[in-house]
């Protein structure tokens, strides 16, 4: 009996041995000569199934097509094996050759968690646009299937027999389109070891794998982060890759992991200087506050401070802004090229209380765009943006942030303050909640969540969040400003009055502050005091009604009758409104008709 595909297949594969004037079975539809000379049927025709086409196909390059290509159509056969669909897909053949050249798959990891990461990776490889990047053909296709069946380990809480089933299954069918061990339209077979030789230990080309890396690493750069890893055990001396790998494990907050990867770059190696300015920079973008104002990192920066540009002047101008000299920072990193340049630029305009925010967003963008995609650096973006007023974009950047590193405290408290400003007070406490659980004692954490609570009228929670957040970090001003109002609410009206004066001494200009403690004075029956720091609140805040209520109140209880009825007066044509505006007429009325009375009298 003649035999069939999967059979001839199987033993040239085993024999090594084929007749190259001979014709040989490619597909189970097209047929190709291998015979020197030979060319398609017809001259700069594309032949094949238009689902199955390579990019190389669609494109029309006939004269570039490899053995690659033919991974691409195993690629998209075990895609659909597993996703239940094609890969690509269009209502015309064009429009389909179109997707295929201009379009990437769905993530397989989406619609099939189950499957090992060893086999997606793979996949990602048989789908690359570039040829070059897919394994070289069919037998190294194979061989690489082979390697994971052999000990790849699996991921995402896959067993070794779950993905030695999964790839075992994928083989068989793979085989049967003749493509696996026998390259479609080349007749070359797959190489047959040597007695000597023992059984092959392959594994995925290296170059590949860093460019899958290169392309996925701000969609998925927990992937970039496998995939690199994977190309280092092939090639532990591609200092470039570490570099990049560190980057990316630092951009997803993995500090610690990232210093190990450039600890490995000796000193005098390509990119050992970049590796100790990395290693400076790292503690130097956390959040940690007591890392950002401390000394840990500028060893490294000084380490390399000295070295030619690029690196030297990146290290002279942190080391700057470390010290807050921005002066200095700005005219360090003055024409420095590089997302580097650009990410400390950012930081600097950020930070700088005299900073120029626009300039800062700018920076950022750059940063990211031609960078990592760093979860801090959206962070810091989103806090420029919500001081700006864009909280839409801010939002945005928050979320981004913790898309890249879930329960990464600074934009979880960012995305608090936004939802805070949008009066979404439950969803803010619940992110200052969240980012508490991750760091417990977060300061802002519970500055930001006493803040809120007091707003919403929690005053016991909000004052002893803001006495934890005191505790955390003694001399801090904003929690005793913030406190002074939950206090005056709880009845501590002394201890309101000691936390606004307090806050004064570092906000001297907030309206707020001299509005609480007037209020508190008010209560005490200090009404001289009150009405003092009610003026300076009708003075920095014109606009604000009730400043004029509550001096209006004060000036009642010292007997100044008309100073009282001209308050009054001035929050009704502001606040017509108001929601106690019949109560404050009365008021109005009544002082009035005391003035009348006084004037009348003398």
């Amino acid at each position: 009996m003649r035999p069939g595909p999967y059979e001839v297949v199987a033993e040239r594969g085993r024999s090594g041995e084929i007749n190259r004037e001979g014709v040989y079975l490619a597909d189970f539809g097209l047929a190709k000569s291998v015979a020197a000379g030979s060319t398609l049927t017809r001259t700069g025709q594309a032949l094949g199934t238009p689902a199955y086409m390579s990019p190389e196909q669609g494109r029309g390059e006939t004269s570039s097509l490899t053995p690659a290509t033919d991974v691409w159509g195993v690629g998209c056969v075990l895609y659909e094996m597993l996703a239940g669909c094609r890969p690509f897909g269009g209502e015309t053949p064009a429009a389909l050759v179109a997707a295929i050249v201009a379009r990437s798959p769905a993530s397989l990891r989406r619609s099939r968690p189950d499957v090992p990461r060893a086999v997606t990776t793979l996949l990602d490889a048989a789908l690359a646009k570039d040829p070059g990047s897919r394994p070289r053909d069919g037998a190294a296709l194979r061989d690489d299937l082979d390697r994971v069946v052999r000990g790849a380990p699996p991921l995402h809480g896959a067993s070794p027999a779950r993905t030695r089933a999964l790839i075992a299954a994928l083989l068989v069918v793979a085989a049967a389109g003749a493509v696996l061990a026998w390259p479609r339209g080349t007749g070359i077979p797959p190489r047959t070891p040597a007695p000597s030789e023992g059984p092959p230990t392959p594994v995925l080309a290296a170059g590949p794998l860093a460019a899958r890396a290169r392309a996925v690493r701000f969609e998925d750069p927990r992937r970039a982060v496998e995939l690199l890893a994977a190309a280092l055990e092939s090639e532990p001396s591609r200092h470039d890759w570490r570099l990049e790998r560190g980057l990316l494990l630092w951009g997803l907050g993995e500090g610690e992991a990232a210093r190990s990867e450039w600890d490995r770059i000796p000193a005098e190696a390509p990119g050992g200087g970049r590796a100790r300015l990395y290693r400076g920079l790292e503690p130097f973008f956390r959040s940690d506050d007591r890392v950002l104002h401390g000394p840990e990192g500028r060893r490294d920066l000084e380490q390399a401070a000295p070295l030619p540009a690029p690196v030297g002047p990146l290290a002279r101008g942190a080391l700057a802004a470390l010290d807050r000299d921005w002066a200095a920072a700005r005219a360090g990193l003055a024409g420095v090229a590089g997302w580097e340049a650009a990410l400390l630029r950012g930081y600097v305009e950020s930070f700088d209380p005299a900073g120029d925010r626009a300039a800062a967003l700018r920076d950022y963008g750059a940063a990211l765009e031609e960078g990592i995609p760093f979860a801090w650096v959206h962070s810091n973006r989103g806090v420029v943006r919500s001081l700006s007023g864009d909280l839409r974009g801010a939002e945005e950047d928050f979320d981004r942030a913790l898309a890249l590193r879930p329960g990464f405290g600074v934009p979880l408290v960012g995305r608090a303050g936004v939802r805070r400003k949008r009066g979404d007070l439950r969803g803010s406490i619940a992110d200052c909640d969240a980012a508490l659980a991750a760091e417990p004692g977060f300061p802002e954490a519970l500055l930001n969540r006493g803040i809120t609570r007091g707003e919403a009228g929690e005053f016991a929670g909000a004052r002893d969040d803001l006495t934890a957040a005191l505790e955390r970090r003694p001399g801090w001003p904003d929690p005793r400003a913030y406190r002074a109002r939950a206090r005056s609410a709880l009845g501590d009206h002394e201890g309101a009055v000691e936390d606004a004066t307090e806050g004064l001494r570092s906000f001297p200009d907030a309206a707020w502050l001299f509005s609480d403690r007037g209020c508190a004075l008010l209560d005490l029956g200090r009404y001289e005091e009150a009405a003092r720091d009610l003026r300076e609140v009708t003075r920095l805040s014109p606009g604000e009604p009730n400043g004029f209520g509550n001096l209006g109140r004060a000036l009642r209880a010292l007997g100044d009758w008309a100073g009282a009825a001209a308050a009054f007066r001035e929050l009704l044509r502001l606040a017509p409104g108001h929601p106690r505006a019949d109560e404050v007429r009365r008021w109005r009325e009544e002082c009035e008709e005391n003035a009348r009375a006084e004037e009348g009298g003398g």
